[in-house]
């Protein structure tokens, strides 16, 4: 079982299942892993991410949500689905699955979250892209402690995600930044959920604007709640504030 999950956690507590955001791994829950806590943590990496191979199929969203499908398949009690950014799109792809029990979505790609220019955030092609990309990912008071040496890890951001421009660019420019997907294509795995969604989001988040989450939270009536202060990286910001919230939600 382990081998098939990045974190696998089984000490009998309520089971939440994390999805990753875009070129991120399973590993983005780390911060959380240190904290106590009152629910299980399962994690994994999407492929083209962390160590799992891209393989031959075009990566979109809904080839990681057909890969997503297939580990929580191996799943055999019901679990709390927990998306991030992208994680967040993926997880309304696959919500209406018999085990899961409910969704909390982190700042999550919406259909209300097209914006121009992140494009060369996500797939940079510049030591400049990477370094803004870098810059925007956390709120203010974060930045100096998030990135002691951001220039180095823009560098190393850059270096990683060259090699990768051909297996995202589908994804990127024709879904995640593409107004017509997101108002259509997506708006329609919203519409479809059948389960309570609790939406977290950060209200100075420059990747997922609050906005976004605001408008999606009113025409779904989802639950919202707002960390203060907070970028796009709610788990590195705010983990022990995210950890109390999830505590929480794991007791509901």
């Amino acid at each position: 079982m382990n081998k098939l999950f990045k974190h696998f956690e089984n000490n009998g507590k309520k089971k939440m299942v994390f999805l990753h955001g875009f070129n991120s791994n399973g590993n983005f829950i780390q911060p959380l892993l240190k904290l106590e806590r009152e629910y299980d943590i399962i994690s994994f990496d999407f492929p083209g991410c962390g160590n799992e191979d891209a393989g031959d199929e075009t990566i979109t969203i809904e080839t990681y949500a057909k890969f997503a499908i297939e580990k929580i398949n191996t799943l055999t009690e019901p679990f709390i689905l927990v998306g991030h950014s992208l994680g967040g799109a993926i997880a309304m792809n696959i919500a209406n699955h018999p085990l899961v029990s409910k969704v909390v979505l982190l700042a999550p790609l919406n259909p209300f979250a097209y914006q121009e220019g992140i494009e060369s955030w996500l797939l940079p092609t510049s030591a400049q892209d990477a370094l803004n990309s870098m810059q925007s990912l956390v709120g203010n008071d974060q930045k100096e402690m998030y990135f002691n040496n951001i220039i180095n890890t823009a560098g190393t951001f850059l270096k990683n995600t060259l090699p990768k421009m051909d297996i995202f660019k589908y994804m990127v420019f024709n879904q995640i930044t593409n107004q017509k997907y997101l108002n259509e294509i997506l708006m329609d795995k919203y519409l479809s959920n059948q389960k309570d969604v609790i939406l977290i989001q950060g209200d100075i988040d420059k990747f997922i604007a609050k906005e976004s989450s605001d408008k999606t939270c009113k025409t779904f009536k989802y639950r919202k709640i707002i960390l203060k202060n907070t970028g796009h990286s709610i788990v590195y910001e705010r983990e022990n504030e995210l950890n109390t919230i999830l505590n929480s939600i794991s007791k509901d």
